[in-house]
C-alpha cells in the first residue's frame, strides 16, 4: 500500500513539471544582432555637429591672439592689433599679412612661417573683434555678434531700431581703428549709397535730438 502511493506521488510530481515546462512564461529579452538586425535605433538628440568655420576676414585695427604649444619653450604668446598697412608682427617670424585673411588662413600662414625654427609646433589664432556694438538712443544698447556683412541701418535694426528721441540726422559711428564718421540715416533710409558698412569693433552712437 505505501509502494503504490510513494508511485501515485511520483507520477503526479511528473505530471506538474511537465505542465510548467509547457506554459508560457516571461518573454525572454534578446540582445539584437547587428550583423543580421542592423543598427539598434537610438533616442535622444544626435552629437552636435561641427561648429561652423568664421569666414569673416581680418582687417586693420582687428585685435588678433596667437598662442603657440605643443613644443619645449614655444614662442610667447602674441596680442596685437592688425596695423593700417593690414599686418601684425611677431617675434622671429617679423610681420605677417593679416589683412582680408580669415582666422583660419592666418593660422596657418603662421604655423607655416614657423617651421623653420619648430617642429611639430600647434598654432592658435583667435580674435575678440567679431562684435559691434549699438548704443545710447535705441531700443535695445547692446553688442551684437557679427555674424556677416550688415550696414548702419541694419545695426541700428539689430538692437529694435530708435528711440522716439533719436538723431536720425548724425548718427556717429567709430570705428575699431578710431576714425570717427557721420551718417544721415534719414538720407541712408531712401538711397543705400549712404547707407555704410559696419565692421567687427566698431561702435555706432545715437545721439539724443534736441528740440
Amino acid at each position: 500500500m505505501v509502494k503504490w502511493f510513494a508511485t501515485v506521488v511520483g507520477v503526479a510530481s511528473l505530471l506538474l513539471v511537465s505542465a510548467g515546462c509547457e506554459s508560457s512564461g516571461p518573454s525572454e529579452t534578446k540582445t539584437p544582432n547587428p550583423a543580421v538586425s542592423g543598427p539598434v535605433p537610438t533616442t535622444g538628440n544626435p552629437a552636435a555637429p561641427a561648429a561652423a568655420t568664421d569666414n569673416t576676414k581680418l582687417r586693420p585695427g582687428d585685435l588678433v591672439i596667437v598662442v603657440c604649444a605643443g613644443v619645449p619653450n614655444p614662442p610667447e604668446r602674441f596680442e596685437g592689433r592688425v596695423d593700417e598697412n593690414g599686418f601684425i608682427n611677431m617675434a622671429m617670424i617679423g610681420a605677417i599679412r593679416a589683412r582680408d585673411k580669415t582666422i583660419a588662413d592666418l593660422q596657418a600662414e603662421i604655423q607655416k612661417a614657423y617651421k623653420k625654427f619648430y617642429v611639430g609646433l600647434t598654432v592658435v589664432v583667435n580674435t575678440d573683434a567679431r562684435a559691434f556694438f549699438v548704443d545710447r538712443e535705441v531700443r535695445n544698447p547692446s553688442k551684437q555678434n557679427y555674424t556677416g556683412k550688415i550696414t548702419v541701418l541694419g545695426a541700428i535694426a539689430s538692437a529694435s531700431g530708435f528711440t522716439e528721441f533719436a538723431n536720425k540726422r548724425r548718427v556717429q559711428i567709430i570705428r575699431s581703428n578710431g576714425t570717427i564718421e557721420y551718417v544721415d540715416c534719414l538720407k541712408a533710409q531712401k538711397d543705400p549709397k549712404f547707407d555704410v558698412e559696419i565692421f567687427p569693433g566698431d561702435r555706432v552712437i545715437v545721439h539724443k535730438r534736441w528740440f
